[in-house]
């Protein structure tokens, strides 16, 4: 079974990578590839490191080490994502093995490569993949560690939870269940037995996995453990101090300020009065309990049916919560208390998004596959069968083949939708015609590395919230004029909350100053006219 799941990774490997080349080779609209890890690679491709104050610097540094071998930062960015994505499948099958056997372990890892979610964010280029499959390394190595305690395992949970450090500040959120998974651990064996083993055995049913352990905690284990993530960290902690005068100098703040009072405008994220967490939780500790309980509410109807596969793979884990409790398994019970550790604090300081949470899926899929084949084994063995591994698989199967017709058919031609790929197609001919000094203009991000000529993108949709629509013809106006642009190309899948006239409709009038080029479904040309040589026509009034 160990050659079938490399053989599985392997596949999806290929698979991802032939579907990134084919349908994501340009960043999807509305997505957080906006944080614009790519341009940060290139930034240190030219010499110059990125000061950023609210993400560690670890994919962007990876991005641009592997981008002279693979064509590019934004296709290094994303086999990174593409290599994670493996690695989180890879995961899923550790957690069903540890859980039950390797049987669960194979349908855990299917679960997990048919989740639309983790095709989409094993493509996109963010840390979201990368962060998910170092924190589930790290609570897998957790959870080893307390079925068989080892300075191995336990350097293993301080390598990975460093590795997650480096990619986002929310690692720390990681830290009560690997201290958990220490304390619970059985201790250092007494007379040939552990003390405190019988309670660390699995019962027979999860085929004897934990407990088999032929030693004991020990402070050796936490400190192997702590002192791999400190040195691993301490590059990050020297760039920190640095770049900000401060080893552990962190502005995430600003997410939570934003939270509570941007009202959604992503303007004003950077206009954040300069505090800190505590000060805004001892402000406000009511707005932010009350921001934390709604969060956790939508989570469960919002993001987890996606993060799990779908509705249909819900029942199996609200069932597999249930039989924790009942069975008091150490094994199981740790695993909802890392998940709810986790989302709890996600909730706490920001929104419990789906790409935030990608770390529920390996542990949520072995989980579900894990209790189907408890309950068809029970189940037989109470009717003196020999059915039930049949039968757990073919739940198990069931659950795959609905998560894979979704992503299939509905999940990953929503993504596609996504991408402007109009708006270069409709520019790159005219970019052939342009003279020295001219620009293009468009709705999409990170469109300059297709044009040899300068491209500018419109404002920012949030920016324009609340401005009337004259002022924001101006605004165009005179950023067109000081750039010199003499194209503009616009699709609905970046338009937003734009002036709707853009899109060609002609139900709202556009200033003389746009001729339309051409206009189809995918996107609208413009030619953007001299100053001067508009004609005379209904429109917006001129700008004083």
């Amino acid at each position: 079974m160990a050659r079938a799941k490399y053989f599985l990774a392997a596949a999806f490997l290929v698979a991802l990578a032939i579907f990134g080349r084919r349908y994501h080779w340009i960043e999807a609209a509305n997505t957080a590839e906006r944080d614009g890890f790519v341009d940060k690679a290139e930034l240190i491709l030219h010499g110059q490191f990125p000061r950023d104050a609210l993400r560690p610097p670890l994919y962007p540094l990876l991005a641009a080490g592997l981008a002279p071998l693979l064509g590019g930062p934004f296709v290094a960015a994303r086999l990174i994502s593409n290599l994670a994505a493996c690695g989180l499948a890879l995961l899923a099958f550790g957690f069903g093995a540890r859980l039950r056997n390797e049987r669960v372990g194979l349908w855990s890892l299917a679960l997990v490569l048919a989740n639309a979610n983790v095709w989409i964010y094993g493509e996109q280029v963010t840390t979201d993949m990368l962060f998910a499959c170092f924190a589930a390394g790290a609570l897998l190595a957790g959870l080893a560690y307390l079925g068989r305690p080892s300075a191995r395992t336990a350097l293993a949970a301080g390598v990975a939870y460093a590795l997650g450090a480096w990619v986002r500040g929310n690692a720390a959120l990681l830290l009560p269940a690997l201290f958990l998974a220490y304390f619970l651990a059985p201790r250092a064996r007494a007379s040939g037995r552990l003390l405190g083993g019988a309670q660390a055995v699995e019962t027979a049913e999860a085929g004897g996995t934990s407990g088999e352990a032929a030693g004991g905690r020990s402070p050796a284990h936490l400190g192997f453990g702590v002192v791999a993530a400190v040195l691993l960290l301490v590059p990050l902690w020297w760039l920190r101090w640095r770049n900000f005068g401060s080893p552990f100098y962190d502005e995430n703040w600003r997410n939570l300020w934003w939270k509570l009072h941007a009202h959604s405008d992503w303007s004003l994220l950077d206009r954040a009065p300069r505090t800190s967490f505590g000060r805004i939780v001892l402000d406000e500790p009511t707005a932010v309990g009350a921001s934390m309980l709604r969060e956790l509410a939508k989570f469960p109807v919002g993001a987890l049916p996606d993060l799990v596969g779908g509705w249909w793979c819900v029942p199996p884990l609200v069932l597999a919560a249930v039989a924790a409790i009942r069975m008091r398994s150490r094994d199981r019970l740790y695993l909802w208390f890392a998940l709810g550790t986790f989302t709890l604090g996600v909730a706490a300081v920001f929104f419990t998004w789906g790409r935030f949470m990608l770390l529920w899926s390996p542990i949520a899929s072995a989980l579900s596959i894990a209790e189907c084949h408890r309950l068809a084994e029970k189940v037989a063995a109470r009717r003196g069968g020999r059915w039930g591994i049949s039968v757990g698989a073919a739940a198990s199967g069931a659950l795959v083949a609905l998560t894979f017709a979704s992503t299939a058919f509905w999940q990953l031609p929503r993504f596609v939708r996504q991408h402007p790929y109009a708006e270069v197609r409709a520019l790159t001919p005219v970019d052939r015609e342009l003279g020295a000094g001219d620009a293009l203009a468009g709705t999409a991000w990170f469109l300059q590395r297709y044009f040899k000529h300068h491209y500018v993108r419109l404002p920012d949709d949030t920016s324009l919230v609340g401005v009337g629509e004259d002022r924001i013809w101006c605004e165009f106006e005179r950023l067109f004029r000081s750039e010199h642009v003499k194209y503009l190309a616009v699709s609905e899948v970046e338009l937003r909350q734009g002036p709707r006239g853009l899109l060609g409709g002609g139900e709202t009038p556009v200033p003389p100053w746009l001729e339309l080029v051409r206009k189809d479904p995918q996107v609208t040309l413009w030619h953007v006219l001299e100053a001067g040589s508009a004609p005379r026509a209904q429109g917006p009034p001129p700008c004083p």
